[in-house]
């Protein structure tokens, strides 16, 4: 009763605001019927841009909420986001009272909490969610799934202690719940627990082979553990089900290194390249690990890297991936695929002066083609005319290529390139 006496008072507080948000003429302080029922239809979307945007409730909005909580009390999913525009007009008092509001009120079958709390994560509306599950956890403390959904809660903020005690609640009250293991085995893999990570993961695939995360788990612990063999297996598993993960990447590429399956860990380790690679930054490792593969792979696996770049980015094409592979492929001394990589790399971003001088400086020394090559550089210089490299080479470039026809010695120079093959 006095949950209900809160609720009402806070209803009364609603519409106060909403009187002090009204304008002050009579016309301008009723939102009209038609306003309302408008405001009804466009409830999906208003409801996303609350929970997902930094959008303050307006004053229409609040007053459909009322009118609506006023006729159904009980209705949970209204007096969650009447919750969630507390918090957005810094009144968090009132909004935990919704909140608290809605676990008394709340369906007593944990299930359906699930199912709602499953049912915003998939829409985006994490803050919703976490809402939910903070609300299931204070109604059902004991349930091992909802446990599991505030562990993860408790994971995703990065509060991994806590989350594991969520876990472990959870496995004791002896009641199956898919991923709960893996999750728990995650957070073991954070701490160096490498072999505990592994148990939990052998134990979860065992009762649910399908949830992937359990065989990047498996995977992760036995490469802590340095038995980079039995890693490669569940790791293949996990790579082909989570490729955007970046320890999986990295962690397969190296293991299929280690077991001397260059070619094979040349594709992860590109993934690995691409997923580090921003304009911001490069990861040094994941540069190095490659050059160390290509260095120890076939040379049809080298002749065939261009199509491998081209399949890891195809979904989101990466121009820094490129330059990136250009640059590793240059120290290598595989130039024809340099090339083609700076060429994509331009295609998808044209106006990068460091790929525009890479690219003219191959043209120059190892095609010959300077006409094309000074281009690339006079592009480059136009674009970065502080960069002294680019400026030096292009100036070097320019004054030669005027006098090209009297230097009989680069005349001579190329001319002995081209007949030996180079």
């Amino acid at each position: 009763m006095k949950q209900v006496t809160m609720a009402g008072n806070a209803i009364i507080l609603l519409y106060l605001i909403v009187a002090c948000m009204a304008p002050s003429s009579g016309a301008g302080a009723v939102v009209d019927k038609q306003q309302l029922r408008d405001i009804k239809q466009q409830l999906p979307d208003i409801k996303r841009r609350l929970l997902e945007t930094e959008e303050a409730p307006t004053e229409p909005i609040l007053r459909y909420l009322a009118a609506t909580l006023t006729a159904h009390p009980d209705d949970i999913d209204t007096r969650c986001l009447l919750g969630i525009c507390y918090d957005k007009l810094g009144l968090p008092d009132l909004a935990q009272e919704q909140f608290k509001f809605a676990v008394t009120a709340g369906p007593d079958d944990p299930h359906i909490w699930i199912v709602m709390i499953k049912k915003e994560l998939l829409s985006g509306h994490t803050v919703s969610a976490q809402h939910l599950i903070q609300s299931a956890h204070e109604r059902f403390p004991a349930n091992a799934e909802v446990l599991f959904w505030y562990g993860n809660c408790l994971a995703a903020q990065q509060k991994n202690d806590q989350a594991a005690y969520a876990y472990q609640l959870a496995l004791n009250q002896k009641q199956d719940v898919a991923g709960l293991r893996s999750a728990l085995a995650e957070i073991c893999i954070d701490g160096m627990r490498y072999g505990d990570a592994v148990r939990l993961a052998q134990e979860e695939i065992k009762r649910y082979p399908n949830v992937w995360i359990a065989y990047k788990a498996q995977g992760l612990g036995y490469f802590g553990l340095r038995r980079k063999d039995a890693a490669v297996a569940p790791l293949t598993v996990a790579f082909e089900k989570l490729p955007v993960s970046i320890q999986v990447c990295n962690a397969l590429a190296q293991s299929l290194a280690w077991c001397g399956d260059y070619d094979k860990a040349l594709y992860p380790a590109l993934v690995y390249l691409d997923r580090t690679s921003t304009p911001a930054s490069i990861d040094p490792k994941a540069k190095y690990l490659v050059s160390q593969i290509i260095s120890k792979c076939s040379n049809q696996a080298v002749v065939g890297i261009n199509r491998l770049a081209h399949m890891v980015d195809r979904q989101a094409p990466n121009p820094t991936f490129h330059f990136s592979l250009g640059d590793i492929l240059d120290r290598g001394r595989h130039f024809d695929q340099a090339i083609d990589e700076y060429r994509f790399g331009l295609y998808l971003s044209p106006n990068y002066p460091r790929g525009l001088f890479r690219l003219g400086a191959d043209l120059e020394c190892y095609k010959r083609n300077y006409p094309v090559a000074l281009r690339f550089l006079a592009r480059a210089h136009l674009l970065a005319p502080e960069d002294k490299q680019i400026e030096a080479c292009y100036e070097r470039l320019k004054v030669r290529l005027a006098n090209r026809y009297n230097d009989l010695a680069w005349t001579a120079k190329d001319w002995v390139l081209d007949h030996v093959g180079r």
